[in-house]
């Protein structure tokens, strides 16, 4: 519950404006709704009403119990949020607390509103963060239990370009990437070629690789012409197998490609990237490293996370200082699974004009060697100040992860 409680805080209210004990509504076996939601907001207003039934019935069921929604408002006065909440049936985060609801909506990510994402309630750990399509598409499947990729995956057939069948437990034991793509799509048609390349590599140094192609392609003929142009598997066009890997890939853009290992296990779902800056495929299965030069082939991930930003003036002796103190701190920070990773690390190298683009966009004037959290997703930088070592810059990230340091939008 401590996990939750962190996360959230402790000023949760219920309709009374009265203080919640945390006991009744997290632990284990609950889950929590976070509404993120405002009274000036249209899309929120017409969906609030459906999410208000859908919670009553939920409440009324012996699988509402352990469920309930806190409102997270956006609203930009504590007048239009008490309008607004009183037509709510569930708890709220108190409005003044304007700084665990930004903390919380970097958290998750939160590009628009409304946003309903459910937490586990004693960890924390996001159940999916597409509650609002879920509400909408599948009320009866609550509590939507996430899915794994072997769920997904392992229920029907996968196609040759040939037009053949393939069982897929065929691909079962290996590493396998499941590539979203269409032939309508100019990035997709341009990175195709490259990974076909990088695909052939890896099958003739023996590597036990298969991909799988998702297709986003609208009618058949399509969907075949550009099939025919790849050596690998396919999805049937239409198959419902393509949009649960969607949802379980995170994807918002394509060309897109997920790498799972062969235990079924996420590796990146950032193999475009892995493969662009190694097509020879020699770091093969492009395992996520703690540390990275910041290049256009690695900044990607920049876009989507908090990230630390060493910014050397190129030269072999700032490059290798930055190397220095940061891999250490970041080797501290590493989880596997970046998806929960609160800060990402990298340096830079000599790429002058990806470095000058990014400290243009963030307002960074200082002279190298400097350091900055960029938050791209929430418009956020935190710039540091101290000395430059391992201690300092440690320091810096947990204070900055305890919500210690002041930010400023660019």
């Amino acid at each position: 519950m401590a996990k939750v409680k962190d996360l959230i805080g402790e000023s949760i209210v219920d309709k009374d404006g009265k203080k919640v004990d945390w006991e009744t509504i997290a632990g284990k076996g609950k889950m929590l709704g976070i509404y993120y939601s405002a009274h000036w907001c249209p899309p929120c207003k017409k969906f609030t009403p459906v999410l208000a039934e859908f919670y009553k019935k939920r409440k009324e069921s012996d699988k509402g119990k352990d469920f309930d929604i806190i409102f997270v408002s956006s609203d930009s006065d504590e007048a239009s949020f008490t309008e607004y909440y009183k037509d709510m049936p569930w708890l709220a985060l108190k409005f003044s607390e304007r700084e665990a609801k930004a903390n919380l909506s970097k958290k998750h990510g939160v590009r628009g509103i409304p946003t309903l994402v459910i937490i586990d309630g004693e960890t924390g750990a996001t159940i999916t963060a597409k509650g609002r399509e879920k509400v909408m598409s599948d009320p009866d499947g609550f509590p939507w239990p996430p899915l794994t990729f072997s769920d997904i995956m392992y229920n029907g057939d996968l196609l040759r370009n040939d037009g053949t069948s393939v069982k897929c437990e065929e691909i079962k034991s290996k590493v396998k990437g499941v590539y979203f793509s269409a032939h309508w799509c100019p990035p997709c048609r341009g990175f195709t070629p490259k990974l076909v390349e990088t695909y052939k590599k890896l099958k003739e140094s023996g590597k036990d690789f298969e991909i799988v192609f998702a297709s986003s392609d609208r009618d058949d003929k399509s969907f075949k012409e550009y099939f025919g142009e790849m050596p690998w598997l396919a999805l049937p066009l239409g198959d419902e197998r393509k949009e649960k890997l969607s949802e379980l890939c995170n994807v918002e853009g394509i060309p897109m490609l997920a790498i799972f290992d062969a235990e079924d296990k996420k590796i990146t779902f950032d193999g475009r990237s892995a493969v662009s800056a190694d097509p020879t495929g020699k770091d093969f299965p492009w395992l996520p490293k703690a540390l990275s030069e910041l290049t256009e082939d690695t900044a990607g991930s920049i876009n989507s996370k908090a990230s630390l930003v060493y910014f050397t003036d190129g030269k072999k002796e700032s490059v290798e200082a930055a190397r220095k103190e940061l891999q250490p701190v970041a080797d501290k920070e590493f989880n596997p699974d970046q998806d929960n990773q609160d800060v990402l690390f990298f340096y830079t190298g000599e790429d002058d004009d990806l470095i000058d683009s990014l400290k243009a966009f963030t307002n960074l004037k200082h002279k190298e060697p400097f350091i900055a959290i960029i938050n791209i997703p929430s418009q956020e930088v935190t710039e540091f100040t101290g000395e430059l070592t391992e201690a300092a810059i440690s320091q810096f990230v947990a204070d900055f992860k305890a919500g210690k340091l002041a930010s400023r939008s660019f």
